[in-house]
């Protein structure tokens, strides 16, 4: 097996680079455009998709009824005849074996070396060939099946994967396609800048980083903040509530932060969960993710870079719309022989892929929850990491921590094999997948 360091940081780290001035650029940049845009009256108020009777697929309520996998390519000159990275491989073989508890379809997007190893897979847990799709493709996409489109269901049925009008990490961009030819996916090109992991539905709203909020303003038809809203209000058939602030996060913040601009990380996904559970209130319970919280459960101080102020503005900015409860989250970091900087990133519980609904009359609620504590060993000796601050008692007492949270709210916890590997590149078990239909309630 290839050492850790020869994978590569698959989330792009330049959001933590760019200075306040090239942001300030962009905005005066944007804001001429708009002047300039709507001097010239083009006609149209705002986007329209051309997406009849569609809406963006929840991230909590209902039963999953159909999953995308994307198993990335690999090559490892010690051991050629090693398909799919063995820690890709241990994710994906445990998450399908939490899910097959249920009958659902999966939908895998493969190279075509690796076909047999994963109908093994299936075949291991007992799950027929009518229940999943293969598609094969020659491109460098990555497992991060989240970001490069959004998952819409229309009224019809058919499953819609609305792709960025800008998407350049690795070769994301063309799973859709592959997917559209060999599968009953439909891919559309939307006019809207965003990512999936930066997009999240609830109930009744859609939550867009205040991040691609701005990045769209400015465009033509998308002049203003209101359009934007509208937009995305349109392509994803629920009203768009922006999550983020107006001010700039501080750029020494940032260097430890995910890498967000107005908002702490970078994807949604990584510090708010819908849950789509109704609270007494009647609203929408919604975990937001609390650095102060996973001391607590450490019984460690809080230190200056857990930035506790920006994911506490999250919570209380989405107060008004739903019942917020906190969720850990610690920041940590590693160094490697490859770079004079470290890497922060977070262990998140909040990246976790949540099912809400009823079945003959039984509520079944299920979160297919990250794990952290069981690789700290492996990272300890990895040759190319030069410091690590991996501990195994503290992560699995955030493991239990997270775990007992999501119980008391109700919910049946599937844990995942370790992904400290995923958190590493800033991601986790909800950002290595993407939801394309649900089945709201079952007879």
């Amino acid at each position: 097996m290839s050492s850790l360091s020869y994978k590569p940081l698959r989330k792009s780290v330049h959001l933590t680079q760019i200075t306040d001035e090239e942001i300030r650029w962009k905005l005066l940049s944007r804001k001429r455009a708009a002047e300039y845009l709507l001097g010239k009256n083009l006609g149209g108020t705002h986007y329209s998709p051309d997406i009849p009777q569609s809406s963006i697929v929840s991230n909590g309520t209902g039963k999953i009824s159909n999953i995308l996998f994307t198993v990335p390519g690999y090559y490892d000159q010690k051991n050629p005849e090693v398909l799919v990275d063995p820690m890709d491989r241990s994710h994906f073989l445990t998450l399908l074996s939490h899910l097959s508890h249920e009958q659902r379809h999966y939908t895998v997007l493969c190279h075509a070396t690796q076909i047999n190893e994963i109908n093994g897979w299936f075949l291991q847990n007992r799950i027929p060939e009518s229940d999943y799709s293969l598609a094969v493709s020659v491109f460098n996409y990555s497992i991060w099946a989240q970001d490069a489109y959004l998952a819409l269901s229309q009224r019809n049925g058919r499953i819609v994967l609305a792709e960025s009008i800008c998407f350049n990490r690795d070769h994301d961009m063309s799973v859709a396609n592959d997917l559209s030819k060999q599968t009953d996916v439909t891919a559309y090109q939307s006019h809207l800048y965003f990512q999936g992991g930066n997009v999240l539905s609830t109930g009744q709203y859609v939550l867009v980083g205040m991040d691609y909020i701005r990045e769209n303003e400015g465009r033509v038809h998308l002049e203003t903040r209101e359009k934007v809203l509208a937009a995305f209000t349109a392509l994803c058939g629920k009203k768009t509530i922006p999550v983020g602030r107006n001010d700039l996060i501080l750029h020494r913040d940032r260097q430890y932060l995910g890498g967000g601009v107005f908002q702490p990380i970078f994807h949604l996904d990584m510090y708010v969960t819908p849950t789509g559970e109704r609270a007494a209130s009647g609203k929408e319970l919604v975990f937001v993710a609390s650095p102060r919280l996973a001391r607590e459960i450490l019984g460690e101080k809080d230190t200056e870079n857990d930035f506790d102020k920006y994911f506490d503005e999250v919570a209380q900015q989405l107060e008004e719309w739903f019942e917020i409860k906190r969720m850990p989250i610690l920041p940590t970091q590693f160094n490697t022989k490859q770079s004079l900087f470290p890497r922060h990133y977070y262990l998140s519980y909040n990246n976790a892929v949540v099912e809400n609904y009823e079945n003959k009359g039984k509520r079944l609620k299920n979160v297919y929850l990250p794990s952290f504590a069981g690789h700290v060993e492996m990272f300890r000796k990895d040759r190319y990491i030069t410091a690590y601050y991996g501990d195994e008692k503290r992560y699995a007492a955030l493991d239990e921590g997270a775990k007992k949270i999501w119980e008391q709210n109700g919910f049946k916890v599937w844990q995942m094999d370790p992904l400290e590997d995923l958190a590493m590149s800033w991601g986790s078990v909800h950002c290595m997948v993407k939801v394309l239909s649900r089945t709201t309630s079952l007879s």
